[in-house]
């Protein structure tokens, strides 16, 4: 549309650009059928004909008024353009946000996987370190009860499993083996507040 009226601007008397068929099927396709664009040309000056399916200029048109329309239409596209420029970076911003809290929460779960595991690690280790100190004080009772041992020179000590005893003791189930041998035994311990365990009592099962 602009192009057109620059044209006659450009070339006021020339006829070919002051007349414009509005049946063509591109023009009045891309142009002419818009929203208020049959109001506008007849703003700048142009006027139906009888010559069905023809608008014109006239030769005593103001054309002014033609400038004043390409200046609106230049304001126009500059305005949506801008609007245009301005929701893209509106849109970009947004995916930037979107993205960079996709990233904050890949981060926290990574992070809450390894406080996690750190956990689950440290819980492991503390477990082992109990049974250590649990099979320490055993072993300790069992040398000073040779008479438990029947003879027997045993190389390792495995807890097999512990259960709840009365009065806060903890009555701990475990192995004494030699060789292929091995010798089931049920142990009654107590754990101090400074952490230290203390048999009053082993069992052979």
């Amino acid at each position: 549309m602009t192009k057109m009226l620059k044209n006659v601007l450009e070339n006021p008397g020339e006829e070919k650009f002051r007349k414009v068929r509005t049946s063509n099927p591109k023009f009045s396709s891309k142009v002419y059928n818009m929203r208020g664009a049959p109001e506008f040309f007849r703003l700048v000056g142009f006027k139906d004909t009888i010559e069905e399916g023809f608008i014109v200029l006239p030769a005593d048109a103001d054309l002014a008024l033609l400038q004043k329309g390409v200046d609106a239409l230049s304001a126009q596209a500059v305005a949506r353009a801008e609007a245009e420029e301005s929701k893209r970076k509106e849109d970009e911003e947004k995916a930037k946000a979107a993205q960079k809290e996709r990233d904050a929460k890949k981060n926290q779960e990574a992070e809450a996987s390894k406080f996690d595991a750190a956990v689950a690690a440290m819980a492991a280790g503390s477990m082992e370190d109990e049974e250590d100190s649990q099979l320490e004080a055993i072993e300790t009772f069992m040398d000073a009860n040779p008479d438990l041992k029947a003879g027997q020179m045993f190389d390792a000590y495995e807890i097999e499993r512990q259960v709840a005893g009365a009065s806060g003791t903890v009555v701990v189930q475990f192995v004494a083996s030699v060789g292929t041998s091995y010798n089931e035994y049920a142990a009654y311990m107590r754990r101090s507040p400074e952490g230290q365990w203390s048999v009053s009592k082993i069992e052979k099962a």
